[in-house]
């Protein structure tokens, strides 16, 4: 669906969106919407063998989130002190590999399909299957340290995959009411990762901008007309690939020379932040060519 705008009656948008911070992820749906959105970008794009493979994998995630084993949320003792010092409840930094996470991986390397892929990477996905534990873990924490060696590049695309299935459920167990903005507010306020991209919404809460974390697939309030790296609201524009359909942008900051996508609602109803943002790779590589870096990379390309 695309193209209009949708109506509201005598819907309140503006105490909807007083009232609402955080999205937690609608856990295993997103998986499923994700394959769906991807499979239909992938279908009129120049990229479209990478985002075919991207479509293998969501439906990969999806089916292992429907057959992922028991999960345990932190306490509420925990969620309470991660509140109390403005810290994400399932900080990246004290999280330890899971045998669930080790599954999900197992299951995700097992399951997409082989047809056409090139022999690398089936190389890889047979690799995967039969490699130890600890070389899994040791993929997990390389990704949330930001750390994959370049040999390790071609594995990490779908130990993101399992991660990603991994912290979208506990996110989606987690008390809503509990979940506030951390002290740097352009970080995902259950996992502290940062946010793939922005989408501004056409829902309830019309016309705000919500962060799609790429991780755990949070969404949470940001405001408009701010960059998300240094929270400047002074030398911020909005860069965009001539004669566009107006859903895709980059907003840049001339103050610390980064750039955040964000997406429109309002022109397309089915925008999903981190399809969309893997379907607009050129409009990355025109605003960097200009001078702007990335504030953060999509997690399943490192390197813009």
């Amino acid at each position: 669906m695309s193209g209009q705008t949708p109506q509201f009656g005598d819907l309140s948008i503006g105490k909807a969106a007083a009232d609402e911070f955080v999205r937690l992820p609608r856990y295993p749906a997103l998986f499923e919407i994700r394959a769906a959105r991807m499979k239909t970008l992938a279908a009129a794009n120049p990229a479209a063998g990478f985002l075919g493979l991207m479509v293998r994998v969501f439906s990969a995630q999806a089916d292992a989130s429907l057959l992922a084993g028991e999960v345990v949320p932190p306490s509420a003792e925990a969620i309470a002190r991660a509140r109390e010092h403005a810290m994400p409840p399932i900080a990246t930094d004290s999280w330890v590999p899971t045998a669930t996470y080790r599954a999900a991986l197992r299951f995700i390397a097992a399951n997409i399909s082989r047809d056409g892929l090139p022999q690398a990477t089936i190389d890889v996905l047979a690799g995967l299957g039969e490699a130890p534990d600890e070389h899994l873990d040791n993929l997990a924490r390389a990704h949330l340290e930001s750390a994959i060696p370049p040999h390790w590049q071609g594995e990490a695309i779908f130990a993101v995959a399992a991660l990603q299935v991994e912290f979208a459920r506990i996110a989606s167990l987690l008390p809503k009411e509990a979940i506030k903005p951390l002290d740097a507010p352009g970080l995902c306020p259950c996992c502290g990762s940062p946010p793939v991209a922005g989408v501004v919404v056409a829902d309830h809460a019309f016309g705000r901008r919500f962060l799609s974390c790429g991780l755990c697939s949070t969404s949470w309030h940001y405001v408009r007309v701010a960059c998300i790296t240094c929270g400047t609201e002074k030398d911020v524009a909005y860069q965009e690939i001539e004669g566009g359909d107006g859903v895709a942008k980059c907003e840049s900051c001339d103050d610390c020379r980064t750039y955040s996508k964000i997406f429109y609602q309002q022109k397309n109803m089915a925008v999903e932040a981190l399809c969309d943002d893997l379907a607009t790779l050129s409009l990355d590589l025109m605003v960097n060519n200009a001078g702007w870096k990335r504030h953060a990379p999509n997690p399943f390309v490192p390197v813009i």
